[in-house]
């Protein structure tokens, strides 16, 4: 019996051996760490505008909830979510929606560019060939 596993240990030590890992197996951890460290500036310059940048798109629009937003159920919230884009749409007020995106874009574009230099989006996965 002692001979059986300890042949059935070796056979599967030979295995593994033999058996090389993927090239999405592999992780480099310097390149995961780089990718986290711009993943949070990118979160800390959102997180930095999105309050200024929504109550400028909340003037320009001219929207005001008819509700009380002091307590907000999420059927309200959906509710004052979808007044707030029909009137944004179907107000002609694109300028402002155009304005929100093109700073948006504009705190976003840095980070982004470096986490596509990078290939961030290829870290646990083997990057496509073109």
């Amino acid at each position: 019996m002692h001979r059986v596993k300890v042949a059935l240990l070796l056979s599967c030590l030979l295995l593994l051996h033999f058996t090389a890992p993927t090239a999405g197996q592999k992780i480099n951890l310097v390149k995961v760490g780089h990718c986290v460290e711009i993943a949070l500036e990118l979160t800390a310059s959102v997180a930095a505008k999105i309050m200024p940048l929504m109550k400028e798109l909340l003037n320009c629009v001219g929207y005001a909830p008819k509700i009380s937003t002091a307590r907000v159920s999420r059927v309200q919230l959906l509710v004052i979510i979808y007044q707030f884009v029909h009137k944004a749409l179907m107000g002609e007020r694109l300028t402002c929606l155009l304005n929100a995106y093109m700073t948006l874009s504009s705190v976003l574009g840095p980070n982004l560019e470096k986490m596509s230099s990078l290939q961030c989006s290829y870290l646990f996965v083997k990057p496509p060939l073109c």
